[in-house]
Parts: structure tokens; sequence; C-alpha cells
């Protein structure tokens, strides 16, 4: 996604999902995740989630389906501007909510690349969950130069049968 950049004191090169960062004294390659360091260099920290926001003249929209064998979760989200602007990047994040707990699933930042229609799809596969009912809730936000633009969730019901004695 990128060329060779410095990166202060390591040459650095983006990927699809990562940054790839090798520091030039201790011979060191170490992979970070492009999410956290996109995010932290907009000055948002990762705390408690994604925000709530929709700024005027931007709509999200998200749709979370679990496919037959409840062990994927197929993601469509659109994310679209009524001047046609861009969006830099596209933040996705999964919770499990069981009971009174909240677990985070999946997080990831697609960034630096062109949505066609600002339409974006995933398969995401699911982890072992605790038997009960859970709530997967999916939340999808576009990012943009001055930070959140536009936020949209969806979630849907799952329930994980007890295991056979």
């Amino acid at each position: 996604m990128s060329e060779p950049f410095d990166g202060g004191g390591q040459t650095c090169q983006v990927f699809a999902n990562m940054l790839i960062c090798r520091d030039a004294d201790a011979r060191r390659v170490r992979p970070q995740p492009i999410g956290r360091q996109f995010l932290r260099a907009k000055g948002e920290a990762l705390k408690t989630g994604l925000p709530s926001i929709t700024l005027p003249g931007w709509q999200a929209q998200i749709t979370a389906t679990l496919q037959s064998n409840d062990r994927q979760l197929q993601i469509q989200a659109r994310v679209a501007s009524s001047n046609g602007a861009p969006c830099e990047a596209l933040a996705v994040q999964i919770d499990d909510v069981h009971g009174d707990r909240t677990t985070p699933i999946y997080y990831n930042l697609i960034a630096g690349q062109t949505l066609p229609h600002g339409v974006w799809e995933a398969t995401v596969s699911l982890p072992k969950l605790a038997p009960g009912k859970h709530t997967l809730v999916t939340k999808v936000c576009a990012v943009g130069p001055q930070g959140w633009l536009a936020c949209a969730a969806d979630s849907v019901l799952l329930k994980v049968p007890e295991p056979q004695k």
C-alpha cells in the first residue's frame, strides 16, 4: 500500500492491515496494527470503542448476518457523503454482549483503500463462545482528516447451545 518511509528512525512500510517497521540499530522487524497507529495519529484513543457520531452530510449503514453455521458473521457496510467526499478509512468493531459482560471480538481499520460506491464487505470468523444467548454488536465508522465522520451499528442474536454430554 505504500513505499518504504522513515518513521522516527525506523524504516516503515504500510501493508493492507499492518504497518511493518525495521529498527536500523537492533535490526528487528516489528509488525504493528495499522488501525491503532492510524487512530493514534488522529489523536483518538481506543478506550471503550467507536463513538456514536454522524456529521451533517454523511451517512453510514451496516448489516450483520450470521451464516448458517453460526460461526461466521457476514458484514456489509456503506458509508457515503452527500457531496461525494471520500473517507480516509473505515473502522469496524464487533463486540459480544453476554449477560452483563461485553467482550471485544474483532477490530480492524481499513485504511487507504477505495471502497467502490462506499461499500465494504467481509466475513469474520467468530471465536468459540460460552453457551447461552449472545448479542453480537457490529459497528462501522468512517474516519476522515478531522476525525470521525459517520458511524452505524447493527446487532444479531446468537444462541449458543449447551454442549451435549
